[in-house]
């Protein structure tokens, strides 16, 4: 009983976390976190509505810009989705989430090498890759954490929990300097 608490605490602290993301104060239409949570459907649709060919421009700053704006507002979503699993406890829901979190991450990951960016903004677009490899591995270890706490494996849930904070933590810190070296560059 003890370790449930824990395991709450440190998704607690991850859910802090997530919601200490500074879009800089550009306007990304961003939906709050209070939200209602996204289906898996409507998140696969958005990521495909996402999908950009490739222009005969060069630099496709603006293009990629747009992009990044749409991918975290279906990451903005996940974590949502992620955040009603905590009260009450739902660990099945949060198993859920964290999966729809990796296959979203993954989507934009390769989403953002359709793009080519001037030198302006090429320190941004990788720190935006950056910190999606790093919520990929949150919602990693999200799922590896629940299936653990449903297997009775209190202690590697708690872990993995713990390593998913990390995680989103780095992610936040790199999306901070994504937005620092797109406000520099503007």
């Amino acid at each position: 009983m003890k370790n449930k608490y824990l395991v709450l605490l440190v998704l607690l602290a991850v859910m802090t976390a997530i919601g200490c993301t500074d879009s800089g104060g550009e306007n990304t239409n961003s939906q709050s976190i209070g939200d209602s949570p996204q289906t898996e459907e409507n998140s696969s649709q958005d990521q495909e509505n996402l999908s950009t060919s490739t222009t005969t421009s060069v630099n496709q700053d603006a293009e990629w810009i747009a992009a990044m704006q749409a991918q975290s507002n279906i990451i903005q979503e996940d974590f949502a989705g992620i955040s009603s699993c905590q009260d009450p406890f739902d660990v099945e829901g949060l198993a859920k989430w964290g999966q729809i979190f990796v296959d979203d991450t993954q989507k934009a990951i390769e989403e953002n090498d359709n793009y080519t960016v001037s030198p302006a903004i090429d320190k941004a677009k990788e720190h935006w890759v950056i910190a999606l490899r790093n919520y990929n591995s949150a919602g990693q270890f999200t799922v590896i954490g629940a299936n653990a706490y449903l297997n009775g494996d209190e202690t590697s849930a708690s872990t993995n929990f713990q390593k998913a904070s990390t995680f989103l933590n780095t992610g936040n810190a790199n999306v901070n300097l994504t937005t620092s070296y797109i406000k520099s560059n503007s």
